[in-house]
């Protein structure tokens, strides 16, 4: 796909941006969860990128990406990406640029999960998910570097209507994070973007890793199922934005895991 220039977005309102083809994948339309954490993060590397998008984040537009920074043309008319179209390229964007401090970056959400509101909370790991699937590999790698991530095993919003519930989705979800981040930073890679296949990196492993390898597929694999979301509550779009992002993840998991048995499999079988 090619960029329209500027001045296509000017004249024409409410026309849908087009976005370089290899970051299509990262995009995850219908919520409004990085808009809400986006101001905070843009405010601390602000000075670093060098980037000005407009003071409304709400406002309808579209993003377009030229020789190295992001600019953001508001147009009129409610056309144009979705919210977190645009917020999830721009935080993406962040992690890519070699100049951006990572830590940083990283800090900035953390210091969102400190709020006592699960609204918040439950947006800045969300957020955080979407960065550590589709960002530069940097961020991952400060995550795992980190003596502690997410401390909310006993977060519990008692001033809203739905805190009492999302809370506890709130504490099963950083658990989750959690084991992510240990896993990469016990095995140097993330399983869910390793590569598959015959010569795959689970299906070449030797035993000896194999054998170590294998409960921290497991273990994560169990922290994700720990998030047990039935299909009504599923219908709230906070739980269904992290649902989504588990439920992509859970994928490459199994299929990291069933190559790693077959493998064992194919190892004893030959004794």
């Amino acid at each position: 796909m090619k960029l329209r220039p500027a001045g296509v977005h000017g004249r024409h309102q409410g026309v849908p941006g087009h976005f370089e083809e290899s970051w299509t994948t990262a995009l995850l339309p219908h919520s409004e969860v990085l808009p809400e954490v986006l101001p905070s993060v843009h405010a601390a590397l602000q000075p670093q990128l060098g980037v000005l998008p407009e003071d409304n984040w709400r406002a309808p537009g579209i993003l377009q990406y030229k020789r190295g920074s992001l600019n953001l043309f508001w147009v009129s008319g409610g056309g144009g990406q979705s919210l977190w179209e645009r917020s999830g390229v721009y935080l993406i964007h962040c992690t890519n640029e070699m100049n951006v401090n990572i830590p940083q970056l990283a800090d900035t959400l953390f210091e969102r999960t400190a709020n006592s509101s699960w609204v918040v909370v439950f947006k800045a790991l969300i957020t955080t998910h979407h960065l550590m699937m589709y960002g530069n590999e940097r961020f991952i790698q400060y995550l795992a570097s980190r003596n502690t991530l997410f401390n909310l095993n006993n977060f519990l919003d008692k001033g809203a209507m739905q805190g009492y519930d999302m809370s506890t989705f709130i504490r099963r979800y950083s658990r989750y994070l959690n084991e992510k981040a240990l896993s990469y930073r016990l095995v140097a890679v993330d399983f869910t973007k390793m590569k598959r296949g015959i010569d795959g990196v689970m299906r070449t492993m030797n035993t000896e890793k194999l054998i170590k390898t294998l409960p921290i597929i497991q273990n994560q694999l169990d922290a994700l199922l720990d998030f047990e979301a039935n299909p009504n509550e599923l219908t709230n779009g906070v739980i269904n934005a992290a649902f989504m992002l588990l439920f992509k993840d859970s994928i490459r998991l199994f299929a990291a895991y069933n190559e790693g048995v077959i493998n064992l499999l194919g190892k004893v079988l030959l004794f």
